[in-house]
């Protein structure tokens, strides 16, 4: 039974592996021709996030300046 379980797992490893491949590739749903790829996705986020953190950081140093 040991076996069984370990091969269970494994399978639902590759399984998750697979549904987020095919989900970064945008190949679980049709696709709007109007939504932009991953990757701008991706990197639009990384951008954002940027700005907010060099926000953050200002506000700090504003705070301990007071």
């Amino acid at each position: 039974m040991g076996k069984t379980v370990e091969q269970s797992l494994k399978q639902a490893e590759r399984l998750y592996q697979s549904i987020l491949k095919r989900a970064f590739e945008g190949k679980l749903v049709p696709q709007e021709p109007d939504e932009e790829p991953v990757g701008v996705l991706l990197e639009r986020i990384k951008v954002e996030k940027t700005q907010r953190e060099k926000v953050k950081v200002k506000r700090e140093v504003k705070r301990t300046m007071e």
